[in-house]
């Protein structure tokens, strides 16, 4: 039985993934801030193999903390998910912003991938794999999603120099690019023939295929649009980016 480490357990993302591996027979770790949705995800998954660790990776203290918590339990692990956002608030241009409130968005949704990757690619094994999830507006402009499409660019910039920055290759760095809306049970599916609809379970299926399977998926940046590309690789090549309006 392999054992996964999930940072970002209650999000959409995550869950969804925490019940593909379960189901397929592998042990969970999953990290959470802890509240309704941790209490739910606990009592949802009740004698599997999963645990559930309250902590945060908000800086380098917390994450180490966090670390701790989880080589208590386990000392090594066969792949890490990173599933991590902060809020995306909407209805500013990019020069409204405030500098703190850009930057404290910018720390959310960025530097926190940045504060797992240092504290949690260590703990994986030998060719196994870490995986951080990302959005599709590197490359686009909408109006007031600025800041969003900054982050996202950085971030898939980050995991370009953590993959080759990998001493020996060790281990797989990738990169998820979700470039659909997922929704849950608990969200609907909506109307608006603009966005592709992928849902939760499917994005589960879609990481468990890759922590599973890392040398399927050469990335380093990994491109999933819709349930038609469930278990399938499809890497982002830097000379096909575009911006619309």
């Amino acid at each position: 039985m392999k054992q996964f480490l999930i940072l970002g357990g209650t999000g959409d993302v995550g869950s969804g993934v925490i019940a593909a591996l379960l189901d397929a027979g592998h042990g969970v770790l999953a990290a959470s801030r802890g509240g309704p949705k941790a209490e739910a995800l606990q009592n949802r998954h009740a004698g599997r193999s999963f645990q559930l660790i309250e902590g945060s990776v908000h800086d380098e203290a917390a994450a180490a903390t966090l670390l701790q918590g989880v080589r208590a339990r386990v000392d090594r692990v066969d792949g890490v998910l990173a599933g991590l956002s902060g809020a995306w608030p909407q209805g500013k241009t990019l020069v409204e912003w405030s500098s703190a409130d850009l930057l404290a968005i910018v720390h959310d949704n960025l530097i926190t991938h940045f504060v797992a990757a240092k504290t949690f690619v260590p703990i994986v094994i030998d060719g196994g794999i870490y995986i951080g999830v990302g959005g599709a507006m590197a490359d686009r402009i909408f109006p007031h999603y600025s800041y969003n499409s900054m982050i996202q660019s950085a971030q898939r910039t980050m995991f370009r120099y953590l993959d080759h920055e990998m001493e020996n290759h060790r281990i797989a760095i990738r990169e998820l690019i979700i470039g659909a809306m997922v929704t849950t049970e608990h969200k609907a599916k909506g109307d608006d023939p603009k966005y592709n609809w992928i849902t939760d379970r499917e994005v589960g299926e879609h990481i468990r295929a890759m922590l599973e399977n890392p040398a399927d998926f050469p990335g380093p940046i990994e491109h999933l649009f819709s349930a038609r590309g469930v278990g399938r690789s499809r890497p982002v090549d830097p000379a096909s980016v575009r911006a619309v309006a």
